[in-house]
């Protein structure tokens, strides 16, 4: 038995050899005729295969015609059977299997299933086009597409198994259709057809393709429906991929409705009816139009008939796809306990290789706090990874054949970048990513490209990536070490090559490398840091069940610590969830075994005891996981002064201003984020009060001045401010280093809030009084919103400020953070709490009385931020300050009892008591101040004005709003519709954020309209609100979402969201009222929110 391959090509050099050596090693003979081309087509085909009597090469002249050219071709085929391949597919097939296969049967045709990879989320499997037909007066017709006849009659043909043979075809992308430029010339052929004959369905088949190639969706279904129409009911070999394509292009467009109403009217058909596709995409519309039943209903049909081997079908279709669909649909349903169950089982369907679902299950977990669950996922994948289920989806992915043919992709690229064509070396990278994604040797590749196009940036973001997915990988440690000597980075190209070293697999490689580190000489590297001998760190952490924080805490010490430069140590306060079982088996930390709870400063101090000698202490919480550069950048800030003590990371959930915004929503996004973070810069080092505990490093010196934590404060709360104040009264400054973020968990060391919680917070707080002799919520308060008025507002950098009130310099040492060369001042009842602030300002002890040891007209500004009983306190106040102001100079009066407002008998008084001055009411990110400032004309309206000042407004004080003609309702209208139909999210979402920020409307009126047209109004009300809150419109997110409360008083996102918003004010009180009445111990994120506020109460 011969096989003949029979080809036509054109333009196809960077296929044609590949596709070529491939087909050799299954057909005894290759045809191949080139209609035209002009790139190196034909001289690779003459100097690969000129003499090779197996290959038979044509030149032909292009008719526009696909029939002739593949008649020409069959012309010259002696075999018995022809197969025909396009240059950018490639045959794998068990030529011996080929052979019983076809003599056992007596057809004359046969499909071989072809795999059309867009990328590896999306597979179509298609199983409709003859490919190999017995050469027996075979023929051709139509100009496109065209059909077989052999011995004058045409087959519908059956299909050999994927087994057997099968094809993977790439050619099909937009990008490979905008590359070969087939598009224009392939609906030119087709055009020409329906001009000839309008009435032959082929023809607006083949037109709607192309059309739905280009994205014309719309043009596309008219074409489809014009072709079903003139099939007059007769079935075509390409009907149920008409049928298919129609409805993708419905849902493309969003006619749901007009999807449901055509599968009614086609699911009755005995072929279609099979086909899981058709009930996966209706599900999908019913879900659209929110008909939930009928959509489960649909997405069972598609589970039950299975995947779909008799023609052509999207593979998943009748598996994961659809309980992927369904799970979404549960979540709308607010069933969120099933649709984790279901996404589970998408992500583990025998048929879901690429595990699609998989981050969405991730993030669902998260967001529920069940990190056991968590835990137990990533072990089912890794055992499921040696036991995969033999689905196509499967052998496509990992077979041998598939691994061969991205070697031959990969040994393209590196051709290409050879010969110096990198355009068309990165075009084939992107290609690649979509199908095969993350592929450690593509990283090395892309990070050489960047390199030669000179981009060092992003080529070290392309090795970096490629190493947290395989750190052993030579090339990558290698090229990154390359990159840093090539930027004169010494110190990081040592600590690459050396790693590169360790992973040479070739004698050479390694000899090299070695050759390398011996001209760099790292002992003589080593000299630039040898006066500041930073010593080695050891990380104490205390556990308390919670086996799942400890776990990803320890990985990720492991995963981002420089190895050499740290030790771990384990206080275990008996723990009873096989936390200490899992900490046996860990060599590489050392643990203690408490027989008994005893708290954290108490572990601590067993912690540090057990700590290697002249090792600086680093205080970790189980429950964060830290990031790269962490603690190098933490050490940076450590020894960049010998007046520094200890210095503190930033994160996402914490007091004390050390927690920061942030927008990813699973880990790999947090690392990320983390990563762009992490970029030392000692401008991001602020000097603090005091620093939060869950993570603090402190210097052994200070450890030996200072002594053990206080053991009064166990269990714990207050330990670390009462640490923190003793570092700082033994001379020492505390440093918060916004260049170090780690991620925080929070409430995992102590547990669910309680009525024993709070208790233990007032006893502590008490305890802390008692020895230093004030309040530790004294010294607590930063008033964020006073630093960033007058960092706008002022107009010189030598600005002097005084603070009456000053609670021990907090706010003042904002201030100095912001504006570096201010003069500071301040006036503070207690003495006991002025410790260390020489440095930054000078402190007067006194009341405000004590206002005359200052200067007449020598500020710019004071600040009171004592609380003021009522108008005639405020009036008291500045009467007592007003002589001390500069002429411009204005005093700030931080307001704590909404009723204060400026009425018109509030400024008559003002003008009799303080003469010709300026009053305002200014809120500042929800803070409300009272502002008074000299020689100022007065305001002639009968109310005096209240003026907000936005995020906008203080990046930019000349930014003002306005409107442009555009219909703000209508955008308004249109978004929320979007929203909540949940039709492109994100991108609508950020045209919210767009619309609010530039355009405004009245807070009324948009809520008439989320309640006349919205269909999930808690949802939108939670959407908008929280929006018009990231804008600080404070009063309108309120009010908005106080609507949504008044329609679901039971929702624990509009509970949040309300409860969060007051925090962030300063109403901490009112969100307690608040929270009092929910029962918040079923809701983890409630409990944590309520615990935060407490703190801060």
């Amino acid at each position: 038995m011969r096989i003949s391959l029979c080809m036509i090509v054109k333009n196809e050099e960077k296929n044609i050899v590949n596709c070529l050596d491939r087909a050799l090693k299954v057909v005894d003979e290759a045809i191949v005729v080139d209609t035209g081309s002009t790139d190196n087509t034909m001289k690779l085909l003459l100097d690969n295969y000129g003499e090779n009597e197996k290959v038979k090469i044509i030149q032909y002249e292009w008719e526009n015609d696909f029939s002739k050219a593949r008649n020409k071709s069959i012309e010259y085929a002696t075999g018995d059977w022809i197969l025909v391949l396009d240059a950018d597919e490639r045959i794998f097939c068990d030529r011996e299997k080929l052979e019983r296969f076809l003599e056992s049967r007596e057809d004359k045709a046969y499909i071989i299933p072809i795999y059309n990879i867009m990328d590896r989320y999306n597979i179509i499997i298609s199983s409709t086009m003859i490919r190999l037909y017995k050469n027996e007066n075979p023929m051709y017709s139509g100009a496109i597409h065209e059909q077989i006849f052999v011995n004058g009659r045409s087959y519908l043909g059956d299909i050999i198994d994927g087994n057997i043979c099968k094809i993977y075809h790439y050619g099909y992308t937009e990008s490979v259709f905008k590359e070969k430029n087939k598009q224009d010339r392939n609906m030119s052929i087709i055009k020409n057809q329906i001009d000839e004959n309008s009435e032959v369905s082929f023809h607006w088949y083949n037109k709607g393709v192309m059309e739905m190639c280009e994205g014309n969706y719309d043009t596309a279904i008219d074409d489809f429906i014009k072709a079903h129409k003139l099939s007059n009911k007769t079935r075509m070999a390409f009907h149920n991929d008409l049928v298919l394509r129609l409805l993708q292009c419905m849902l493309m467009e969003k006619k749901y409705k007009m999807a449901i109403e055509f599968i009614k009217n086609v699911v009755s058909d005995p072929i279609i009816g099979q086909i899981p596709d058709i009930y996966y995409y209706w599900g999908i519309a019913h879900a659209k139009r929110k008909n939930y039943s009928l959509a489960v209903k649909n997405f069972k049909k598609a589970i039950d008939l299975g995947e779909y081997e008799k023609g052509i079908t999207k593979y998943g279709a009748g598996s994961f796809l659809p309980k992927i669909e369904w799970a979404k649909v549960l979540l709308l349903e607010k069933k969120k306990e099933e649709a984790i169950a279901k996404y589970k089982e998408a992500v583990f369907d025998e048929h879901n290789v690429t595990r699609q679902g998989l981050e969405e299950l991730k993030y669902l977990l998260r967001e529920e706090n069940r990190l056991e669950e968590l835990n137990q996922l990533e072990k089912d994948l890794s055992s499921h990874k040696g036991s995969e289920g033999t689905s196509v989806n499967s052998e496509l992915l990992s077979s041998e054949d598939f691994y061969k043919f991205k070697n031959e992709i990969k040994d393209n690229i590196q051709l290409l970048i050879e010969n110096g064509m990198i355009k068309e070396a990165k075009e084939a990278i992107k290609e690649y990513e979509s199908i095969v994604g993350n592929d450690v040797d593509i990283f090395s590749i892309k990070g050489v490209v960047a390199m030669m196009e000179g981009d060092m940036k992003e080529a070290e973001m392309a090795f970096k990536e490629g190493l947290k997915i395989d750190e052993t990988s030579f090339d990558l440690q290698y090229n990154l070490a390359y990159l840093y000597q090539m930027n004169g980075d010494n110190q990081m190209a040592i600590y690459h090559y050396e790693k590169a070293f360790k992973y040479a697999k070739e004698k050479n490689d390694a000899d090299e490398i070695y050759r390398i580190l011996q001209e760099l000489n790292p002992r003589d590297d080593q000299l630039i840091s040898s006066e500041t001998t930073i010593p080695n760190t050891s990380i104490i952490i205390l556990t308390y069940n919670n086996l799942e924080y400890t776990k990803l805490c320890i990985d990720s010490i492991r995963k981002y610590t420089q190895k050499g430069t740290y030790e771990i140590i384990v206080v275990d306060n008996h723990s009873t969830d096989g936390t200490v079982d899992w900490l046996k088996e860990q060599k590489d930390l050392k643990l203690i075994l408490n027989d008994e709870n005893y708290g954290f400063p108490k572990g601590c101090n067993q912690g540090i005891q057990a700590a290697k000698e002249n090792n600086d202490i680093i205080l970790l919480n189980n429950d964060v996981i830290v990031t790269p550069n962490w603690l190098n950048n933490l050490r940076k800030c450590l020894y960049s002064s010998k007046d520094i003590g200890a210095v503190g990371a930033i994160t996402n959930s914490c007091s004390n201003y050390q927690a920061i915004p942030v927008n990813y929503s699973n880990l790999d996004e947090m690392i990320r984020f983390a990563e762009s973070n992490n970029i030392s810069n000692n401008s991001l080092w602020e000097e603090r009060l005091r620093l939060v505990g869950f993570c603090m490093l402190i210097k052994n010196e200070v450890v030996q001045k200072v002594g053990l934590m206080d053991e009064i404060f166990t269990p714990g709360n207050f330990e670390d401010d009462d640490y923190s104040f003793r570092i700082r009264k033994a001379g020492y400054k505390l440093m918060l280093c916004k260049d170090s973020f780690i991620h925080h968990f929070g409430s995992a060391s102590f547990g669910k809030v309680s009525k024993e919680y709070r208790e233990l917070l007032m006893k502590n707080r008490e305890k802390f009084a008692k020895k230093w002799g004030f309040d530790p919520y004294h010294i607590i308060e930063i008033k964020k919103e006073i630093t960033e008025l007058i960092y706008k507002e002022c107009k010189k950098d030598d600005i002097k400020v005084l603070h009456i009130g000053c609670a021990g310099g907090g706010t003042l040492l904002d201030i100095k953070n912001a504006i570096p060369s201010a003069k500071l001042y301040g006036i503070d009842t207690i003495k006991e709490a002025i410790v260390n602030t020489n440095h930054f300002a000078h402190i007067e002890i006194g009341k405000l009385k004590d206002i005359e040891a200052f200067k007449k007209n020598a500020f710019d500004y004071i600040i009171i931020t004592e609380p003021q009983k009522d108008e005639a306190s405020i009036i008291e106040i500045l009467a007592n300050v007003k002589g001390h102001l500069m002429d411009e100079g204005k005093a700030l009066i931080c307001l704590y009892q909404g009723e204060v407002t400026l009425s018109n008998k509030l400024k008559k008084k003002l003008l009799d008591v303080l003469g010709d001055f300026k009053f305002e009411i200014i809120q500042v990110n929800g803070q409300r101040i009272f502002s008074m400032e000299k020689h100022c004309t007065v305001e002639s309206s009968d109310d005096m004005k209240l003026t907000f000042y936005k995020k906008e407004d203080l990046d930019n004080m000349d930014y003002s709003l306005f409107n442009d003609g555009i219909d703000v309702k209508g955008e308004y209208l249109n978004i929320i519709r979007r929203l909540d139909n949940n039709i492109e999210f994100e991108n609508n979402l950020e045209r919210l954020r767009m619309i609010i920020g530039n355009y405004s409307i009245e807070v009324e009126e948009l809520k008439n309209l989320i309640l006349k047209y919205g269909i999930d109004k808690v949802n939108l009300f939670n959407i908008v609100g929280i929006t018009y809150y990231q804008f600080n419109f404070v009063e309108k997110a309120l009010y908005l979402l106080k609507e949504a409360f008044r329609l679901d008083s039971k929702n624990t996102d509009t509970i949040y969201n309300i409860s969060y918003v007051l925090h962030q004010i300063n109403e901490n009180k009112l969100a307690l009222d608040f929270l009092e009445r929910i029962n918040v111990t079923e809701d983890i994120e409630l409990q944590q929110l309520k615990q935060q506020i407490e703190e801060a109460v």
